[in-house]
């Protein structure tokens, strides 16, 4: 909100990102692909902006203690994100391989084109806990938002 009172340009936006995620959660292909829940049983899905960073989406994973959802427009249609604590590596340190390209400053429309390019998960070692980022929308969820 502005000083005034009035909600500023990235509120608005963000409520209409909310309004359609809500909307999609009628859809059983959305409750379906969002179907994680954290410990306290709860589902965290969360109406983001493109160019919101990660670092705040890796402080609300902690919070959670969980799986958490990010849902964003990405044109016409909702990109949805999972993000889920994962297992550190098995061995010592990850390898050069396996470092993960996504930093707290990483905006989340950077991670959602790499992870359609890459077409696989993510692990991310770098953050505590480390977390598995997935696109669920690509294959399992195509649910249009209406807005064109």
């Amino acid at each position: 909100m502005c000083e005034d009172g009035q909600m500023d340009a990235r509120s608005r936006a963000r409520l209409v990102i909310a309004h359609e995620v809500m909307k999609a959660i009628r859809s059983k292909d959305f409750r379906d692909a969002a179907g994680e829940t954290s410990l306290t049983g709860e589902h965290v899905i969360i109406p983001a902006l493109p160019d919101d960073t990660m670092g705040q989406f890796f402080d609300q994973l902690r919070v959670a203690q969980g799986p958490i959802y990010i849902g964003t427009l990405d044109g016409d249609d909702i990109a949805l994100l999972s993000m889920v604590p994962s297992a550190p590596p098995r061995h010592a340190a990850p390898s050069h391989d396996d470092l993960c390209p996504i930093h707290r400053h990483t905006e989340l429309m950077m991670v959602i084109i790499y992870l359609r390019a890459t077409r696989a998960p993510l692990r991310c070692y770098e953050v505590r806990p480390s977390v598995m980022l997935e696109l669920v929308d690509d294959d399992r969820l195509a649910i249009p938002t209406g807005l064109a």
